[in-house]
């Protein structure tokens, strides 16, 4: 792909960063820099006869430019879609975590409560505040020795119903997509804070981008573990 992009290697760093598999996600700052993207990576990826199909955008306009134009790509309409397994409001442009359906089960186990835990797709770490407490508790009942469906003391089971009631209780967290919202923004006003904590039971480390000027920015929960 470098080779046959010589002549514009931005282009070219920029589409090969924003492949992950075979799914290609990327964003831009105007709706004219993002159809002259899509128009010149469908034109790129034909050449190597990989043809880029099912593009999504939250903006209505690039919508309706990818309709009317004469490249041939398929353009999905629609409220919601996914993104890499996070739900994806285009309206709102935002991004969810869905909290899994938490029947607290009778009799709990070790091999239940990882399940129930194991159950949460949280890769950028927004439910990282409720999970560590799961986490925390099943590495305890971990080091007490349980086999894998023993049955927990009765103060271990009042412990995890706790627990998995406050999970029960949880709604759906929405996030931002966009981690730099502020208009006319360049590198020079981007910024990366990185804040870490451990304690006897964990660890953690979250990463914030601000973005803009002293008159007008914006912080931005990127990342967390």
């Amino acid at each position: 792909l470098c080779n046959q992009l010589k002549d514009d290697t931005n282009f070219c760093k920029k589409l090969l960063r924003s492949f992950y598999v075979d799914d290609l996600i990327t964003g831009s700052m105007t709706v004219t820099d993002a159809y002259n993207f899509v128009v010149r990576s469908v034109n790129t990826m034909n050449k190597a006869c990989l043809p880029l199909q099912k593009w999504k955008a939250n903006s209505d306009e690039l919508n309706k430019k990818l309709i009317d134009s004469d490249i041939n790509v398929s353009t999905v309409i629609g409220k919601t879609t996914k993104v890499l397994g996070l739900p994806w409001d285009m309206g709102n442009d935002c991004l969810s975590i869905n909290i899994p359906r938490c029947d607290i089960p009778n009799n709990i186990t070790k091999r239940k409560f990882l399940s129930i835990v194991n159950g949460i797709f949280d890769p950028l770490g927004i439910l990282a505040p409720i999970t560590v407490s799961l986490k925390i508790f099943l590495k305890r009942i971990w080091l007490k020795g349980y086999s894998w469906d023993e049955v927990l003391t009765t103060n271990d089971q009042d412990a995890a119903i706790k627990l998995l009631g406050d999970l029960k209780n949880t709604n759906t967290i929405s996030v931002p997509r966009c981690c730099y919202p502020c208009e006319n923004i360049t590198s020079s006003l981007i910024k990366l804070h990185l804040f870490t904590d451990a304690s006897e039971d964990a660890y953690s480390a979250c990463i914030y981008v601000q973005s803009g000027n002293d008159s007008n920015y914006s912080n931005r929960l990127l990342i967390a573990k």
